[in-house]
């Protein structure tokens, strides 16, 4: 009978660890999601794009929170706010290539792509790739941590 659970080692391993709990701690799932993120994270920093050195240093990593979801943990890679003022830059004739806005956000331009007097300047998409090319091993990390820390657990 085929699973609908991937092909991963240890992971079913883990399926058997988990029924064996009645509640996983924050603190467990946060470290598996830690450890899954890292590569990603890695890329997209070396994959963006280098004027300054800003975009590069302005990509990091946020733990969602969740109010339905207490131990939910999950990293996304976004953009700096703190950098805002540096990445937020005023659009000299709104509207004109198609967006309505007063102002530009750099990173999501780099990423994603924007419109141009010449037609449209297509996006590097460093984040998506890094997570795509990632994907395999930044799941095989997360089932390998979530499996050694739930062992300690049933000990």
């Amino acid at each position: 009978m085929a699973s609908n659970y991937p092909e991963i080692e240890g992971f079913s391993e883990l399926m058997r660890q988990l029924e064996r709990l009645e509640k996983v701690p924050k603190s467990v799932t946060t470290k598996a999601a830690r450890d899954g993120i890292k590569d990603p994270l890695k890329d997209a920093k070396t994959n963006a794009p280098e004027l300054s050195g800003t975009l590069k240093n302005g990509i990091i990593k946020i733990l969602e929170k969740s109010p339905r979801r207490k131990a939910k943990s999950v990293y996304r890679i976004v953009f700096d706010r703190a950098l805002n003022p540096v990445f937020q830059k005023p659009i000299k004739n709104p509207g004109i290539y198609g967006g309505k806005k007063p102002t530009g956000y750099y990173p999501v331009s780099q990423e994603f792509g924007f419109n141009t007097a010449n037609g449209y300047e297509y996006g590097l998409y460093f984040v998506r790739d890094a997570l795509a090319e990632n994907e395999a091993e930044s799941t095989r990390k997360i089932v390998k941590r979530l499996g050694k820390e739930i062992d300690k657990l049933l000990r």
